[in-house]
């Protein structure tokens, strides 16, 4: 019984000399101080150095937040921007300044350890005098342009032209930025780049969307900016040959009683094309249809009247379509001084750059008088046959049974070849020139004929026809 007694009074010994706590401290707020520069209510540029301190009596800082009030003093309204968290002891702030004069508020507050922030804000009043931000633009593409696409880069197709600038009244612009489908901003010097497979996401079949923005001297930078969505196309080349009718029958010489019907015929029995596309009645086909082609027949087989024809106004989307492997035999009637019309030839010089010289691969072409006529057809050369003009076609004058105005190729690009020598009634100027010429390159091929098809002899046709097709190597 005793020690039983014992044992109780140690036990009750134990809890009498548990030591009393007491209750956690309650966490005090930090508390915030600011520079003394800038001055209160001095007027400043809208950019401005921010230098904060703060302190916590149990604990310690971890950042702070700001936020500020915009008072628009012309305009009677204000703007408020809601608070920004940063562990930087020296910061920027952009003041919006939209008004002729601007009254700005900065509120600062420390944050501790425990995330408590300042209940009392630091704050300073400032003044800023009107600034225009920079304002940005893009210039290529153009909204809901659509393009060829490969998987990946290749010595000619090198991805997207992105080209884009911007201006700022008040300022000089000193850094571009571009955005591709929401990713984070780029940014750079240039203002003339190559957009790559890789910069955009998956899948990369279908639209997508570019933005571009800029900053000034200042550290001020466009908000706005531009934006644009483009369309990814991928070209399966599924077919062999699409035939793109350009020739215009109205402006045929008036002895050639021809319709639509009747040329639509004379190729398709020559060529056997998958498909033809009459381009004066549905405009230039979609990337969609002309990526299903292997090869491009493209004739304009009448004169111009009036205007050049069509295909410099569709360079850019067939050198979209070469680049990414597509091939072309262009023929026609003043086609290749098209693209030099209202120039003098021999005279212009097909520049690098120009889809005459670097995919036509011509540097110099000229054209031959309109008065006589005196083209009686094409010497063959390098594998190819001789082809000579149907006279019964043109008898009258300025004809006479020969063409006129039939381009000749003066100065080849490189790695190209004549397939057709100019031969005529009496020009010695012409005679022996090139009037087509073939390229046979890495990644596309290209045949440019300086004279109409439509008027040759019929059985000379059939063969050229037969010789293009296999000589494009497609």
């Amino acid at each position: 019984m005793r020690i039983f007694f014992a044992a109780v009074i140690l036990i009750l010994a134990f809890w009498s000399c548990k030591p009393v706590t007491s209750p956690p401290a309650e966490n005090k707020p930090p508390h915030t101080t600011l520079s003394n520069v800038p001055v209160p209510n001095d007027t400043l540029f809208p950019l401005v150095q921010i230098t904060w301190d703060g302190g916590d009596d149990d604990g310690y800082i971890v950042g702070c937040e700001y936020s500020y009030t915009t008072y628009h003093l012309q305009k009677g309204d204000s703007v408020y921007f809601d608070w920004a968290r940063t562990e930087e002891e020296v910061f920027e702030v952009i003041f919006e300044s939209s008004d002729v004069m601007n009254k700005q508020v900065l509120r600062v507050r420390a944050i501790d350890d425990k995330g408590a922030v300042d209940p009392t804000p630091a704050t300073l009043t400032i003044y800023t005098p009107q600034t225009i931000l920079p304002v940005s633009t893009l210039l290529f593409p153009n909204d809901n342009d659509d393009f060829f696409y490969l998987d990946e880069p290749t010595d000619w197709w090198e991805g997207v032209p992105l080209l884009f600038t911007a201006y700022d009244k008040d300022g000089l612009v000193v850094e571009y930025a571009y955005s591709i489908d929401g990713s984070d901003w780029i940014w750079t010097k240039d203002t003339s780049l190559t957009l790559t497979p890789d910069m955009f996401a998956q899948p990369l079949e279908g639209k997508h969307t570019i933005r571009v923005t800029a900053k000034d001297n200042t550290n001020l930078f466009d908000p706005q900016g531009d934006e644009i969505t483009i369309e990814f196309v991928k070209p399966t080349f599924e077919k062999n040959l699409l035939i793109i009718d350009e020739t215009d029958e109205r402006s045929f010489p008036g002895s050639v009683n021809a319709t639509d019907s009747d040329v639509d015929s004379f190729y398709t029995q020559l060529f056997n094309p998958d498909s033809s596309w009459d381009l004066l009645k549905n405009g230039f086909p979609s990337k969609r249809i002309l990526g299903r082609y292997k090869l491009i027949l493209w004739h304009a087989d009448s004169p111009t009247s009036g205007g050049p024809h069509l295909l410099p106004q569709y360079q850019a989307q067939m050198t979209d379509y070469l680049n990414v492997g597509g091939n072309l035999i262009a023929t026609g009637w003043q086609l290749i001084s098209s693209f030099a019309y209202g120039s003098s030839l021999p005279n212009t010089v097909f520049e690098p750059g120009s889809f005459v010289h670097d995919y036509l691969h011509i540097n110099k072409a000229d054209e031959s008088p309109y008065i006589p006529g005196d083209f009686l057809g094409a010497a063959g050369k390098n594998g190819f046959s001789t082809v000579n003009i149907n006279p019964d076609m043109i008898p009258y004058f300025p004809y006479q049974g020969k063409l006129n105005l039939v381009n000749t190729i003066k100065e080849r690009g490189g790695f190209t070849e004549g397939i057709y020598a100019y031969f005529g009634a009496a020009n010695e100027n012409f005679i022996g020139e090139d009037c087509g010429i073939r390229y046979i390159g890495t990644d596309f091929n290209v045949i440019v004929i300086g004279f109409p098809m439509f008027f040759l002899m019929r059985d000379d046709a059939a063969v050229m026809a037969s010789e293009l097709l296999e000589g494009i190597q497609y």
